[in-house]
């Protein structure tokens, strides 16, 4: 697929492609298919949870959060860390923010090194990497 590692949606022809080329390969049982969508809202956020998201593509969605600001290292290590966990999961979870690793940099959460606007564009950001996931 041409579009898995970037944070390109997937159209829905190119996910029942896929869908197809599981099944008629014996590579996956539709019902696997189906819990997997279940399971993760969409295929698509399935596929992305596989192949994650290119690194160059992560940190290209966050470089204008990070242009023109002065984080410190703390920040910066923080948005490190969702750039890390796009490529090795291709979404993160707002929820996962107030998680290990991401609270030992930040014990109460994002709240404690960012503003309410900089936590906002965060979240924002989070959603639409999200939303071109699950595909059209």
């Amino acid at each position: 697929m041409r579009k898995l590692h970037t944070n390109e949606p997937l159209s829905t022809g190119d996910l029942v492609d896929l869908e197809r080329v599981l099944t008629d390969n014996k590579i996956g049982k539709s019902e696997y298919i189906d819990q997997a969508k279940q399971e993760n809202e969409s295929f698509g956020i399935f596929v992305r949870t596989l192949v994650g998201l290119n690194r160059e593509v992560a940190k290209g969605l966050f470089n204008d959060f990070l242009i023109g600001t002065n984080y410190n290292s703390n920040q910066i290590e923080f948005v490190n860390l969702i750039i890390n966990q796009l490529v090795e999961h291709g979404i993160v979870e707002v929820s996962l923010l107030y998680e290990s690793p991401f609270t030992d940099i930040a014990p109460r959460g994002p709240e404690a090194i960012f503003t309410a606007d900089q936590i906002q564009r965060i979240i924002r950001l989070l959603d639409d990497i999200k939303s071109a996931a699950m595909a059209a």
